[in-house]
């Protein structure tokens, strides 16, 4: 049986909101923009003549940040996915206007957009996705693995792809973005990363090439025949350098690519500007507890140590917006977007106090921390510069329990190291709430656990989450961890990922959440003038 999908359109066009300003200037330096939130769906009629406009943005790096090696939010000018999600949460068709599959999730039929052109004027069809998933699972790349699909092209607007049971692969993967065969089959994929094609890059996207300066800026036009309406915003131009207030303050550009926190708060105050934050929930900062360690291994204490910290107090020490989510379990992007997340643990010190005493942790010598056979409540914790304050902030909450706390502050591989090995307490780390990966929830929480957890139901549910491929089944799996995390409190979550965008006030259509990036959004912008 094959279950057929026609996305909805829904979007809503939405205006600029500042930010509470009364938000403090300290914060922890940004997580990097991942992929939530890089394109929503939704229908954007074109603007008149009079609506268009230019709009320039200090951006990192240089071309590179078009090519397939770099994965940067940049790419959505001039490339597009066959799906974005919409402002729900749900897949909205882009390359893709259709898609179906069987029960098992194994086989797949996906029928393109047959209106779709490339910025020299050749027509987009299946060709260019087969082409550019063999390049991705090419010997010399190995962005996906050669043995995880089969595919065939039935004709130029359908392909289906059969899937090898438990590779994780996806075919609707919204980071993923096409290239065109016509113009690349004859390159060299060993040489990929030198290619002059990412210098004057030729896509479907809402943006087409204009001109290129080496290492200084890259100019787009909005294309007149893209498929979804012209862009209102007529000419986009990144400018690459580093993230700067002075370049903005000075009117040299009009947005930055993302700002460091810092920066935002100064400028949150002047009229002139308006900052945005990205929010990736998905994306998360938290303290993991080592349950190698005897005092640490006790979830009573590790509860007590979570109601201890206000989480909320921290987001305003960090500069994040008051809407700053928290959680307690792992989960999924859409079960996030749909509120099925259980609420967290609230802020409760007297709780926690009485937590500790319960567990036999008493101040018996007045010195403020806790003592229990002789050992005192002590733990190393270990930090990278960028956590640094977050650490701080965590020592001084616990301090006011009885624990006794030493931020270690390390360079990020050694942190990293030292994880790896088991060697440490406790530890301050950004994560992804992904099954796979380095430091994925398999690898914290799972049969191998860097943690030292040991819950053979977790591992297994985990262990099934990395060969699900329903996404109903899935959130199913991730129910049942719930109650596991909420329990067992392997980590405690501190943030979600949050970064700031920051933009002249005329730029229109962006919103925090999972519409801050305005480079990402660029699609959907438009320009007041006052």
């Amino acid at each position: 049986m094959l279950h057929s999908h026609q996305p909805r359109s829904v979007y809503r066009r939405v205006r600029a909101a500042r930010p509470n300003s009364s938000i403090p200037v300290r914060v922890l330096l940004a997580f990097l923009v991942p992929l939530a939130g890089c394109q929503q769906g939704g229908d954007r009629s074109a603007g008149t003549e009079a609506d268009r406009s230019r709009i320039t943005v200090l951006y990192c790096c240089d071309h590179r940040v078009f090519g397939p090696y770099f994965e940067m939010p940049a790419k959505f000018l001039v490339f597009q996915s066959l799906v974005v999600l919409d402002e729900n949460g749900e897949l909205e068709g882009r390359l893709a206007r259709a898609w179906e599959h069987s029960d098992d999730y194994l086989h797949w039929t996906i029928r393109l957009r047959s209106d779709v052109t490339w910025h020299d004027g050749v027509p987009f069809t299946a060709r260019d996705v087969e082409f550019t998933l063999n390049l991705l699972r090419h010997p010399d790349v190995l962005a996906l693995s050669p043995s995880a699909f089969d595919l065939e092209v039935v004709d130029d607007t359908t392909l289906t792809i059969d899937l090898a049971d438990g590779t994780g692969f996806d075919p609707l993967a919204r980071w993923r973005v096409y290239y065109p065969r016509h113009l690349l089959e004859n390159r060299d994929p060993a040489k990929r990363t030198s290619w002059d094609f990412w210098e004057k890059p030729v896509g479907t996207g809402a943006y087409s090439y204009v001109r290129h300066v080496p290492n200084v800026m890259t100019e787009f036009a909005a294309y007149p025949d893209y498929y979804r309406g012209r862009a209102r915003v007529d000419r986009v131009t990144l400018k690459y350098a580093e993230s700067s207030v002075a370049e903005l303050l000075a009117g040299n550009v009009d947005a930055l690519g993302w700002a460091d926190h810092e920066d935002a708060m100064v400028i949150a105050d002047d009229p002139e500007y308006s900052v945005y934050f990205g929010i990736y929930p998905t994306n998360y900062l938290a303290i993991l507890w080592n349950w190698r360690v005897s005092a640490l291994r006790d979830p009573q204490v590790r509860r007590a140590l979570t109601l201890a910290i206000d989480r909320r107090e921290l987001h305003r020490l960090l500069g994040f917006p008051d809407e700053t989510p928290y959680f307690d379990v792992i989960f999924r992007r859409r079960q996030y977007r749909r509120g099925e997340v259980p609420p967290p643990l609230p802020h409760d010190r007297p709780g926690a106090a009485r937590l500790l005493e319960g567990a036999g942790w008493v101040d018996l010598d007045g010195d403020g921390i806790r003592e229990r056979n002789g050992e005192r409540l002590y733990f190393e914790l270990l930090v990278s510069p960028e956590e640094a304050k977050a650490a701080v902030f965590v020592q001084q909450e616990l301090t006011e329990v009885g624990v006794e706390v030493d931020v270690n502050q390390l360079a990020l591989n050694i942190v990293r190291r030292r994880i790896s090995r088991g060697d440490f307490d406790a530890a301050i780390r950004s994560f992804h709430m992904e099954t796979g990966g380095r430091y994925g929830a398999a690898a914290l929480y799972g049969t191998e656990s860097l943690l030292g957890y040991q819950n053979s139901e977790v591992a297994h549910l985990l262990e099934a989450a990395s060969s699900t491929p329903s996404p109903d089944s899935l959130d199913a799996l991730y129910r049942r961890l719930w109650p596991h995390f909420q329990r067992d409190l392997p980590m405690t979550h501190l943030s979600p990922g949050v970064q700031a965008f920051v933009v002249h006030r005329r730029i229109r259509g962006l919103e925090t959440g999972s519409r801050a990036a305005p480079v990402a959004n660029m699609e959907y912008l438009w320009i007041e003038e006052e």
